[in-house]
């Protein structure tokens, strides 16, 4: 029987976040920021459903409640760049008083996004950015280059730097991913790859039929193909289960971006032999908190500015991160290294996440 794709997850809260509300909030309900709030604030992932983001909003959740806030997830079925537009526009109407967004096109969905600056509401980039002038700050979950070279070295470690790879990605135009892939690709120049082959890089859209479809056809199309690097929460468990309906475990190796008690059971059977994450439920907090206090007046975005947290996070034990900026000469504020998962570890991981 056909091992079945992981397409929701439980999560267990690590600091005790609880269900505010989902959905669109009543005609009327968002008011303009004034003083301490509370606001309403308009969540919007790159898509709906998928345990990835429904990690990020938990921890969302949790700043919102410290804060009093209202807030609601709102996103796109389809994930299309499209769809967040009509969402953005949505939730402008609404008058909400901050967007936090993941964006799944970071030029295409910048006129709308400063639709919401001009009228007031701040936007608060997370997970993948809006372009620079179209919103008040990023919280990028880990420098580009350390997961891009992360990746690329996790693969060259399991593959004994040897052989044919191939890399399942989002969407070409998916900020994050393009990133990330330039720095795996950078890696791959260092003499020590020079028996590593990229042979091709395929998208799946961030959706999970359609990924795992991708790693068929790149299983089928390189029969000589040593390992696959999946460069989204979805793309590493699509590519997973096809290595595993394919009968492939420990031939074709796979690293990349999971969610622990997504791939517990792949890295237990030997199918995923290590992938990165950062805490998403931080992520999420990190986010929401920006979003309060640019509601307050408390934070503008500006390089060297710092926030306090209500609690620590994995990157801060303080709870204090400072505005910097990246290679790209794009400030941010940067969350903090990823974790690495594998045997050793998974099982306590799958357990929080």
């Amino acid at each position: 029987m056909k091992k079945s794709i992981v397409l929701c997850v439980c999560v267990v809260l690590l600091f005790g976040a609880s269900l505010l509300f989902a959905g669109t909030p009543p005609k009327g309900e968002a008011t303009k920021a004034k003083g301490g709030g509370p606001f309403t604030l308009a969540w919007v992932p790159k898509g709906l459903g998928h345990p990835y983001f429904i990690s990020c909003y938990e921890g969302a959740k949790e700043a919102a409640k410290e804060f009093g806030d209202k807030i609601f997830e709102v996103g796109p079925d389809d994930w299309s760049v499209e769809g967040q537009i009509t969402v953005i526009e949505s939730v402008i109407d609404q008058k909400v008083n901050a967007i936090g967004i993941a964006a799944n096109d970071m030029d295409a969905l910048a006129p709308v996004c400063k639709k919401a600056m001009e009228a007031g509401i701040p936007v608060v980039a997370w997970d993948a950015a809006v372009n620079q002038s179209a919103r008040v700050t990023f919280v990028n979950q880990a420098s580009f280059e350390g997961i891009g070279r992360g990746l690329a070295s996790a693969m060259g470690e399991v593959t004994g730097y040897k052989g044919e790879i191939a890399v399942l990605s989002a969407t070409p135009q998916a900020p994050n991913q393009r990133k990330w892939l330039s720095w795996v690709m950078e890696e791959l120049k260092d003499p020590k790859y020079k028996d590593v082959k990229l042979v091709d890089v395929v998208y799946g859209d961030d959706m999970t039929e359609k990924s795992y479809d991708k790693a068929l056809g790149l299983i089928k199309a390189y029969p000589n193909l040593k390992g696959i690097i999946g460069l989204s929460a979805v793309a590493t468990p699509a590519a997973c289960a096809a290595v595993t309906d394919k009968g492939l475990i420990g031939e074709l190796k796979i690293v990349g971006f999971g969610i622990p008690s997504t791939m517990k059971d792949y890295v237990l059977e030997g199918t995923c032999q290590k992938f990165l994450l950062w805490n998403t439920m931080d992520l999420g907090y990190v986010a929401a908190t920006i979003m309060h206090k640019c509601c307050t007046g408390e934070f503008t975005g500006k390089v060297g500015e710092t926030i306090k947290l209500g609690r620590p996070t994995m990157g801060e034990p303080d709870g204090v991160y400072e505005v910097t900026v990246g290679e790209d000469g794009d400030p941010y504020v940067l969350l903090g290294p990823p974790m690495e998962f594998d045997k050793s570890n998974i099982e306590k991981w799958a357990a929080i996440f």
